[in-house]
């Protein structure tokens, strides 16, 4: 069962969430799992412990996507290796651009700019960010017309393939984690029982999303609040919520997917704001109509 929590920006998302969770753990004795941001998880356990109390508390898991990665490995293995840091990382993709060197074209006279092996990190940080693997962009580029961008397409692919595997065969890449965690968890029982809420995102990587579908299939119940006004989302493309009204599009077609129930939204209101003017800024800071 899929149900979104949506309101704008002091709406009283996170406080319905922390109600949901009490009721929860006091009416169903179910386990509870709830997914931030790392840097929200502190924030996340002292405010469920000062309203649960310790007994309540102690059936819900606050949890990243991190933590649940590294909890995942502990379980079930494949936590042997050791992590690459960033001078291991440029190491490894110095060796590589060395060994595909006499195969580029276009990136041949950059290759040899001391800068080179940073601006592939952080192109290949990004492209594992977006769930996108070698062959995935080698395949997408074979599509393209001759064109200077293909050619580059293919030269990241081949510097991107040769790295991963020279990075591989000696460490663990902490990017991959969550895919990892995801391969492990098809086969595991994990979320079994779980209720689990999202809480305090705006968005998702891919990675994440492919994960976010198997919760939605494994899990008894899943919850998202997102910080989305539905109406407003509607009325304009150009719309403060666009990103975040992707995400709930994207996780709306993830549930029908795998068949989850989708129960209505929960639409809260804005009631926070102690300042009228505040709230009508917040309101209509992107309308194309004078109020």
């Amino acid at each position: 069962m899929l149900q979104f929590v949506l309101g704008g920006s002091k709406s009283g998302k996170t406080t319905y969430i922390v109600e949901k969770i009490k009721d929860i753990c006091r009416n169903d004795n179910n386990k509870v799992m709830l997914i931030v941001p790392e840097q929200f998880t502190f924030e996340a356990e002292k405010t469920l412990f000062k309203t649960l109390g310790g007994m309540l508390f102690q059936s819900v898991k606050v949890i990243s996507f991190t933590r649940l990665s590294s909890e995942v490995f502990k379980l079930y293995g494949s936590l042997a290796g050791d992590y690459a840091d960033e001078c291991a990382k440029t190491v490894i993709m110095d060796r590589a651009i060395a060994q595909v060197y006499d195969e580029l074209e276009l990136y041949k006279k950059l290759a040899k700019n001391r800068s080179f092996p940073k601006t592939m990190l952080d192109t290949i940080t990004e492209l594992k960010n977006a769930g996108v693997s070698p062959a995935e962009l080698e395949q997408s580029a074979y599509h393209l017309e001759k064109t200077n961008l293909k050619v580059k397409l293919v030269e990241i692919a081949l510097i991107y393939g040769v790295y991963d595997a020279l990075l591989l065969n000696t460490y663990l890449d902490p990017l991959d984690d969550i895919m990892r965690a995801t391969k492990i968890l098809q086969e595991q029982d994990y979320f079994a029982g779980y209720t689990v809420i999202f809480d305090e995102f705006k968005g998702f990587m891919a990675n994440e999303k492919e994960l976010i579908k198997m919760i939605l299939q494994k899990s008894s119940e899943t919850y998202f609040s997102l910080c989305l006004d539905l109406e407003r989302a509607n009325q304009s493309e150009i719309s403060v919520f666009s990103s975040v009204y992707d995400t709930y599009n994207d996780i709306m077609r993830y549930a029908k997917e795998v068949s989850t129930k989708i129960r209505p939204s929960i639409c809260l209101s804005n009631k926070g704001y102690s300042s009228k003017e505040i709230m009508h800024i917040e309101q209509n800071i992107f309308s194309m109509t004078i109020h």
